[in-house]
Protein backbone atom coordinates (compact mmCIF):
# COMPACT_ATOMS: atom_id res chain seq x y z
CA UNK A 1 0.00 0.00 0.00
CA UNK A 2 0.92 3.32 -0.83
CA UNK A 3 -0.12 6.58 -0.57
CA UNK A 4 1.58 10.36 -1.21
CA UNK A 5 0.88 13.53 -1.70
CA UNK A 6 2.62 16.65 -3.12
CA UNK A 7 1.48 20.38 -2.68
CA UNK A 8 2.70 23.72 -5.59
CA UNK A 9 2.39 26.40 -5.21
CA UNK A 10 3.36 28.37 -8.70
CA UNK A 11 2.08 31.82 -7.37
CA UNK A 12 0.79 33.47 -4.39
CA UNK A 13 -2.55 33.32 -5.24
CA UNK A 14 -2.64 29.50 -6.79
CA UNK A 15 -2.06 26.02 -5.17
CA UNK A 16 -2.35 23.05 -6.72
CA UNK A 17 -2.24 19.65 -4.41
CA UNK A 18 -2.20 16.69 -5.64
CA UNK A 19 -2.43 13.14 -3.92
CA UNK A 20 -2.18 9.19 -5.10
CA UNK A 21 -2.72 6.06 -3.69
CA UNK A 22 -2.38 2.34 -4.44
CA UNK A 23 -3.46 -0.87 -2.53
CA UNK A 24 -2.55 -4.36 -3.75
CA UNK A 25 -3.91 -6.96 -1.83
CA UNK A 26 -3.17 -10.98 -2.62
CA UNK A 27 -5.05 -13.46 -0.71
CA UNK A 28 -4.13 -17.20 -1.28
CA UNK A 29 -6.03 -18.66 1.89
CA UNK A 30 -8.55 -20.80 2.17
CA UNK A 31 -11.93 -21.09 1.33
CA UNK A 32 -14.84 -20.74 3.43
CA UNK A 33 -15.26 -23.00 6.27
CA UNK A 34 -18.56 -24.59 7.27
CA UNK A 35 -20.67 -24.07 9.86
CA UNK A 36 -23.13 -26.75 9.22
CA UNK A 37 -22.91 -30.08 7.10
CA UNK A 38 -26.48 -30.26 4.82
CA UNK A 39 -27.53 -33.94 3.12
CA UNK A 40 -25.50 -32.16 -0.03
CA UNK A 41 -22.08 -32.52 1.48
CA UNK A 42 -23.33 -36.32 2.64
CA UNK A 43 -23.89 -36.66 -1.21
CA UNK A 44 -20.28 -35.24 -2.08
CA UNK A 45 -18.65 -37.09 0.39
CA UNK A 46 -20.04 -40.02 -0.91
CA UNK A 47 -18.54 -39.32 -4.54
CA UNK A 48 -14.71 -39.11 -2.87
CA UNK A 49 -15.54 -42.27 -1.51
CA UNK A 50 -16.14 -43.96 -4.19
CA UNK A 51 -13.30 -45.18 -6.65
CA UNK A 52 -15.20 -43.74 -9.78
CA UNK A 53 -13.88 -40.47 -8.57
CA UNK A 54 -11.34 -38.40 -9.77
CA UNK A 55 -10.29 -37.40 -6.11
CA UNK A 56 -11.24 -41.07 -4.52
CA UNK A 57 -9.67 -40.86 -1.51
CA UNK A 58 -9.82 -37.54 -0.25
CA UNK A 59 -11.96 -36.65 2.90
CA UNK A 60 -13.70 -34.01 4.66
CA UNK A 61 -11.58 -32.06 7.28
CA UNK A 62 -14.95 -33.73 9.55
CA UNK A 63 -16.89 -36.41 8.50
CA UNK A 64 -20.55 -36.18 6.99
CA UNK A 65 -22.30 -38.26 9.37
CA UNK A 66 -25.43 -37.84 8.00
CA UNK A 67 -27.66 -41.04 6.53
CA UNK A 68 -29.74 -41.19 4.19
CA UNK A 69 -32.84 -40.17 5.50
CA UNK A 70 -33.01 -38.25 8.49
CA UNK A 71 -31.78 -35.02 10.60
CA UNK A 72 -31.13 -32.86 7.28
CA UNK A 73 -28.47 -30.77 9.13
CA UNK A 74 -25.31 -31.50 11.10
CA UNK A 75 -23.12 -28.81 12.79
CA UNK A 76 -19.36 -28.68 12.31
CA UNK A 77 -16.98 -27.10 14.65
CA UNK A 78 -15.91 -24.58 12.26
CA UNK A 79 -13.28 -22.99 14.67
CA UNK A 80 -11.02 -25.45 14.24
CA UNK A 81 -12.42 -26.64 10.35
CA UNK A 82 -9.52 -26.79 7.45
CA UNK A 83 -11.49 -26.79 4.65
CA UNK A 84 -10.80 -29.24 2.04
CA UNK A 85 -10.73 -28.25 -1.70
CA UNK A 86 -9.30 -29.24 -4.49
CA UNK A 87 -6.77 -26.23 -5.55
CA UNK A 88 -6.04 -23.10 -3.36
CA UNK A 89 -8.10 -20.11 -3.15
CA UNK A 90 -6.79 -16.63 -5.14
CA UNK A 91 -8.03 -13.83 -4.24
CA UNK A 92 -5.99 -10.29 -5.95
CA UNK A 93 -7.23 -6.96 -5.17
CA UNK A 94 -5.81 -4.32 -7.25
CA UNK A 95 -7.44 -0.52 -6.34
CA UNK A 96 -5.65 2.94 -7.44
CA UNK A 97 -6.12 5.87 -7.78
CA UNK A 98 -5.25 9.86 -8.40
CA UNK A 99 -6.75 13.33 -7.45
CA UNK A 100 -5.60 17.12 -7.90
CA UNK A 101 -7.12 20.32 -6.52
CA UNK A 102 -6.34 23.60 -7.72
CA UNK A 103 -7.41 26.61 -5.44
CA UNK A 104 -7.22 29.75 -7.33
CA UNK A 105 -7.34 33.40 -5.39
CA UNK A 106 -8.87 35.72 -8.15
CA UNK A 107 -9.22 39.11 -6.59
CA UNK A 108 -10.33 39.85 -2.44
CA UNK A 109 -14.19 38.65 -3.39
CA UNK A 110 -13.76 35.72 -5.73
CA UNK A 111 -11.76 32.54 -5.96
CA UNK A 112 -11.71 29.25 -8.19
CA UNK A 113 -11.89 25.47 -6.89
CA UNK A 114 -11.32 22.89 -9.22
CA UNK A 115 -11.00 19.18 -8.40
CA UNK A 116 -10.77 16.52 -10.77
CA UNK A 117 -10.15 12.57 -9.20
CA UNK A 118 -9.28 9.52 -11.35
CA UNK A 119 -9.57 5.74 -9.39
CA UNK A 120 -9.35 2.13 -10.81
CA UNK A 121 -10.17 -1.14 -8.89
CA UNK A 122 -9.45 -4.32 -9.81
CA UNK A 123 -9.91 -7.79 -9.33
CA UNK A 124 -9.44 -11.31 -9.59
CA UNK A 125 -10.72 -14.53 -7.42
CA UNK A 126 -10.50 -18.28 -7.82
CA UNK A 127 -12.36 -20.67 -6.33
CA UNK A 128 -13.73 -23.69 -5.52
CA UNK A 129 -17.57 -23.28 -5.67
CA UNK A 130 -18.39 -26.43 -3.69
CA UNK A 131 -16.26 -26.08 -1.20
CA UNK A 132 -15.53 -29.37 -0.71
CA UNK A 133 -12.95 -32.14 -1.77
CA UNK A 134 -15.15 -33.09 -4.64
CA UNK A 135 -14.32 -31.85 -8.08
CA UNK A 136 -17.75 -30.50 -8.86
CA UNK A 137 -18.32 -27.16 -10.02
CA UNK A 138 -15.20 -24.36 -9.20
CA UNK A 139 -14.91 -20.82 -10.80
CA UNK A 140 -11.27 -19.81 -12.04
CA UNK A 141 -10.71 -16.45 -12.96
CA UNK A 142 -13.52 -14.33 -11.88
CA UNK A 143 -12.37 -10.96 -13.00
CA UNK A 144 -14.14 -7.23 -12.16
CA UNK A 145 -12.92 -3.66 -12.89
CA UNK A 146 -14.41 -0.44 -11.59
CA UNK A 147 -13.30 2.95 -13.43
CA UNK A 148 -14.57 6.37 -12.37
CA UNK A 149 -13.48 9.44 -13.09
CA UNK A 150 -14.83 12.85 -11.64
CA UNK A 151 -14.34 17.17 -11.91
CA UNK A 152 -15.81 19.34 -10.10
CA UNK A 153 -15.83 23.07 -10.45
CA UNK A 154 -16.56 25.47 -8.36
CA UNK A 155 -16.63 29.43 -8.16
CA UNK A 156 -17.31 31.47 -5.15
CA UNK A 157 -17.01 34.74 -3.70
CA UNK A 158 -19.03 37.24 -1.83
CA UNK A 159 -20.62 40.61 -2.74
CA UNK A 160 -21.78 43.01 0.27
CA UNK A 161 -23.91 40.56 2.39
CA UNK A 162 -24.14 37.72 0.29
CA UNK A 163 -22.06 34.56 -0.05
CA UNK A 164 -22.33 32.62 -3.55
CA UNK A 165 -21.21 29.58 -4.77
CA UNK A 166 -21.86 28.50 -8.26
CA UNK A 167 -20.53 24.73 -10.14
CA UNK A 168 -20.56 21.74 -12.02
CA UNK A 169 -19.86 18.11 -11.38
CA UNK A 170 -19.44 15.20 -13.91
CA UNK A 171 -19.18 11.56 -13.32
CA UNK A 172 -18.43 8.53 -15.56
CA UNK A 173 -18.14 4.93 -14.19
CA UNK A 174 -17.77 1.82 -16.05
CA UNK A 175 -18.35 -1.66 -14.51
CA UNK A 176 -17.15 -4.74 -16.06
CA UNK A 177 -17.20 -8.28 -14.79
CA UNK A 178 -16.60 -11.63 -16.11
CA UNK A 179 -17.93 -14.45 -14.14
CA UNK A 180 -17.22 -18.06 -14.85
CA UNK A 181 -18.74 -21.47 -13.83
CA UNK A 182 -17.10 -24.05 -14.69
CA UNK A 183 -18.12 -28.24 -13.98
CA UNK A 184 -14.58 -30.45 -12.71
CA UNK A 185 -14.19 -34.40 -13.42
CA UNK A 186 -16.37 -35.26 -10.69
CA UNK A 187 -19.68 -33.39 -12.07
CA UNK A 188 -21.62 -36.42 -14.01
CA UNK A 189 -21.01 -38.46 -10.95
CA UNK A 190 -22.15 -35.41 -8.34
CA UNK A 191 -25.68 -35.07 -10.58
CA UNK A 192 -26.42 -38.21 -10.82
CA UNK A 193 -25.94 -38.84 -6.97
CA UNK A 194 -28.09 -36.02 -6.38
CA UNK A 195 -30.58 -37.63 -8.84
CA UNK A 196 -30.82 -40.86 -7.11
CA UNK A 197 -29.41 -40.40 -3.85
CA UNK A 198 -30.05 -43.36 -1.81
CA UNK A 199 -28.52 -45.63 -4.90
CA UNK A 200 -24.50 -46.64 -4.57
CA UNK A 201 -22.12 -43.85 -6.49
CA UNK A 202 -22.49 -44.55 -10.59
CA UNK A 203 -25.63 -46.46 -10.31
CA UNK A 204 -28.41 -45.54 -12.58
CA UNK A 205 -31.19 -46.99 -10.92
CA UNK A 206 -32.70 -47.83 -14.42
CA UNK A 207 -33.41 -44.14 -14.58
CA UNK A 208 -32.93 -42.75 -18.59
CA UNK A 209 -32.28 -39.57 -17.50
CA UNK A 210 -28.88 -40.99 -15.06
CA UNK A 211 -27.90 -43.33 -18.18
CA UNK A 212 -28.13 -40.59 -20.38
CA UNK A 213 -25.82 -38.44 -17.41
CA UNK A 214 -24.02 -41.04 -17.06
CA UNK A 215 -22.81 -41.74 -20.62
CA UNK A 216 -24.58 -44.86 -21.16
CA UNK A 217 -27.59 -46.33 -23.76
CA UNK A 218 -30.21 -44.20 -22.93
CA UNK A 219 -34.02 -43.51 -24.05
CA UNK A 220 -34.35 -40.33 -22.86
CA UNK A 221 -35.72 -37.93 -25.41
CA UNK A 222 -34.29 -35.21 -25.01
CA UNK A 223 -31.04 -36.83 -25.02
CA UNK A 224 -32.02 -39.56 -28.39
CA UNK A 225 -32.91 -35.95 -29.89
CA UNK A 226 -29.29 -34.72 -29.41
CA UNK A 227 -27.34 -37.61 -30.37
CA UNK A 228 -26.43 -38.93 -26.86
CA UNK A 229 -28.32 -42.10 -27.42
CA UNK A 230 -26.02 -44.70 -27.56
CA UNK A 231 -22.66 -44.91 -25.15
CA UNK A 232 -21.45 -41.10 -24.82
CA UNK A 233 -18.78 -39.80 -22.94
CA UNK A 234 -20.13 -38.78 -19.66
CA UNK A 235 -22.68 -35.18 -19.99
CA UNK A 236 -20.57 -32.88 -18.12
CA UNK A 237 -16.85 -32.95 -18.58
CA UNK A 238 -13.96 -31.12 -16.83
CA UNK A 239 -13.68 -27.42 -18.29
CA UNK A 240 -17.37 -27.52 -19.51
CA UNK A 241 -19.62 -24.38 -18.40
CA UNK A 242 -20.50 -20.91 -19.12
CA UNK A 243 -18.74 -17.25 -18.79
CA UNK A 244 -21.10 -14.68 -18.01
CA UNK A 245 -19.97 -11.12 -18.93
CA UNK A 246 -21.16 -7.91 -17.38
CA UNK A 247 -21.04 -4.40 -18.60
CA UNK A 248 -22.00 -1.22 -17.14
CA UNK A 249 -21.19 2.16 -18.02
CA UNK A 250 -23.40 5.84 -16.62
CA UNK A 251 -22.38 9.31 -16.50
CA UNK A 252 -24.03 12.48 -14.53
CA UNK A 253 -24.10 15.94 -15.14
CA UNK A 254 -24.93 18.29 -12.39
CA UNK A 255 -25.50 22.02 -11.85
CA UNK A 256 -25.75 23.71 -8.48
CA UNK A 257 -25.34 27.20 -6.37
CA UNK A 258 -25.23 27.58 -3.01
CA UNK A 259 -25.91 30.86 -1.80
CA UNK A 260 -25.98 32.98 1.80
CA UNK A 261 -27.35 36.24 2.47
CA UNK A 262 -25.96 37.95 5.39
CA UNK A 263 -29.37 40.36 6.25
CA UNK A 264 -28.01 41.06 9.44
CA UNK A 265 -24.80 40.27 12.10
CA UNK A 266 -27.51 37.77 13.55
CA UNK A 267 -29.11 36.52 10.89
CA UNK A 268 -28.92 35.01 7.81
CA UNK A 269 -31.00 33.20 5.13
CA UNK A 270 -29.19 30.14 2.39
CA UNK A 271 -30.70 29.01 -1.00
CA UNK A 272 -29.26 25.95 -2.49
CA UNK A 273 -30.54 24.53 -6.04
CA UNK A 274 -29.11 21.19 -7.74
CA UNK A 275 -29.76 20.05 -11.46
CA UNK A 276 -28.65 16.35 -11.65
CA UNK A 277 -28.82 14.27 -15.18
CA UNK A 278 -27.70 10.76 -15.55
CA UNK A 279 -27.52 8.97 -18.81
Amino acid sequence: SLKGQALWSPTSDIEVRVIADYNQKADSSSDATYKLYSTRDRLLQDIVQSPLSANFGKIFATPVNLPPTGPANQFVDFKNYKTQTNFQRLSDVNDGGVSAQIDWTLNDDTSFVSISAWRDFKNLDTTDTDYSPVDFIRQPGLTGELRNITQELQLKGTWDELEWLVGGFYSDETVLQQTPGVFGADASLAWAHILLPTLPVGADGGSQTVKCILGEVNTNALCVANGLGGVHTPLWQAGDGVRWHFKTHGNSVSFFTHDTWNFTPEWSATVGLRYNHEA
